[in-house]
């Protein structure tokens, strides 16, 4: 009866470790460089309004690209926490630089928008912060989510807009570029 119970308990815990080291292996890698671009179906947005529920094209940006570079720490501090981004997600810490782009209707180049102040919220595995763009064909000001992927390669972005009297929520997902 011992020797079952020995047995019983050893492939308990060998199951226990094989279980445990499988999940480890599948954790988050930590931010990657490279062009990431938007897929068709990320320029969609929904309501945050009730009465207000139909998902609907954007009516200026056409496409998302995001360059994401490693820099130095020194870089990183000398940007003032613009267009960067220190990689929390993994003990060690990396920094790397974002250049954001959006391409509009009738506009064959696109806009820099300005990415500031991102923190990192541990829980949820995102970064929040702001984004601004000011140019005559496009203007915004508002709240910004850098949200990190469990095993996939690319990100989800969220933030804001308010359009035809409606507060709008836009979530377009970039796969990194092949």
């Amino acid at each position: 009866m011992k020797k079952f119970l020995v047995i019983l308990l050893t492939a308990v815990f060998v199951l226990c470790l094989v279980y445990a080291v499988g999940c480890v292996s599948k954790q988050w890698r930590g931010i990657e460089e490279g062009t990431y671009d938007s897929i068709s179906e990320s320029l969609f947005y929904e309501s945050n309004d009730i009465n207000y529920n139909e998902k609907k094209e954007h009516i200026q940006i056409t496409h998302i690209q995001l360059l994401i570079k490693q820099i130095a720490k020194n870089e990183y501090d000398m940007a003032n926490s613009i267009n960067v981004i220190e990689d929390c997600s993994l003990k060690d810490r990396k920094y790397y630089s974002l250049d954001l782009h959006f391409v509009l209707k009738d506009l064959s180049d696109g806009v820099r928008v300005t990415v500031k102040d991102l923190k990192y919220e541990s829980e949820a595995k995102q970064y929040r912060g702001f984004i601004n763009c000011n140019t005559e064909v496009y203007c915004l000001d508002t709240w910004f989510l850098f949200i990190l992927p469990n095993l996939s390669n690319g990100y989800r972005l969220e933030w804001g807009e308010n359009i035809e009297n409606l507060h709008l929520v836009f979530s377009p997902y970039l796969e990194l570029k092949k």
